[in-house]
């Protein structure tokens, strides 16, 4: 059926003769269309950098085994599972796994999809106890503080020692004595007392500060100030918007960040590496 439009022109147009309503023709749409639509949801600055990198993973990886986004069914994920299950971790798949849950709500949202493939499975498998993250108990953590501490004082030199100083913690348990103070002089460190250096204040920061490692590893000299580790979302390191605020620093944390920075030499970031000015 040719139906007669304004200027003049020509368009065919099939007709659904029961009910004789216009059938329109869509084109196809494909996973270049998906990544294109996904970037503009998941891309820096509405998500976090690792999280648009793992996006661009999962679809890489997903666009093997089905030909268009309105072909991923249970099948697609099952091959693709079995794929991660002999390449990463347990825990790494689940990652994985969650992420394309994502994108298949994603596509139901868009309507390309008539409903979530992980809708009535059950793709995600049982992490083994080592794979499952745990929290260190107050012991522990104290025994990790006493190891960085020793660590880090056996690798300075006899005239570059910290000072004792009061104990820390509860004065009727009588915790081991913490290294705090001021160097006598600010010698260059050897590359293991700066390796020993930096991991210690570096244990220090994410014990008492409670920072995120990703977080920690790319604060910046400056970012310590009046007492405060300012959180800044330079180069995207925060996992949320929440996490882009001042965190105060404990009086057991002071001191020894005082001392790391006064052993940077005017390096940038506060966890650089010795021959490089980077995280």
């Amino acid at each position: 059926m040719r139906t007669r439009i304004t200027r003049g022109r020509y368009y065919s147009r099939k007709t659904n003769h029961r009910t004789c309503s216009p059938r329109v023709s869509r084109r196809k749409y494909t996973w270049a269309d998906a990544r294109r639509d996904l970037e503009l949801a998941y891309a820096p600055p509405e998500k976090a950098a690792a999280t648009w990198a793992k996006t661009r993973q999962v679809l890489a990886e997903i666009e093997g085994f089905c030909t268009s986004p309105a072909a991923l069914d249970w099948r697609s994920v099952k091959r693709v599972k079995l794929v991660w299950n002999d390449r990463v971790s347990p825990a790494t798949c689940n990652s994985l796994l969650r992420t394309l849950k994502a994108i298949a709500k994603f596509l139901v949202d868009l309507e390309v999809l008539k409903k979530s493939p992980f809708e009535g499975q059950k793709f995600f498998q049982r992490e083994s106890s080592s794979d499952v993250g745990r929290h260190l108990s107050s012991d522990e953590i104290v025994r990790l503080l006493e190891t960085a501490d020793a660590e880090f004082l056996a690798s300075l030199s006899p005239h570059d020692r910290l000072r004792r100083v009061s104990r820390l913690g509860d004065p009727e348990s009588q915790p081991p004595l913490r290294l705090t103070g001021a160097p006598r002089s600010r010698a260059v460190l050897s590359p293991h007392a700066f390796r020993a250096g930096r991991l210690r204040c570096l244990v220090y920061v994410c014990a008492y500060a409670a920072l995120r490692l990703n977080e920690a590893l790319h604060l910046e000299a400056a970012d310590i100030a009046d007492g405060f580790i300012w959180i800044r979302d330079t180069n995207h390191r925060t996992k949320t918007a929440a996490s882009r605020q001042p965190v105060p620093m404990a009086p057991e944390l002071q001191p020894v960040v005082a001392d790391w920075l006064g052993r940077l030499d005017g390096r940038r970031f506060l966890f650089g590496k010795m021959n490089a000015d980077g995280p």
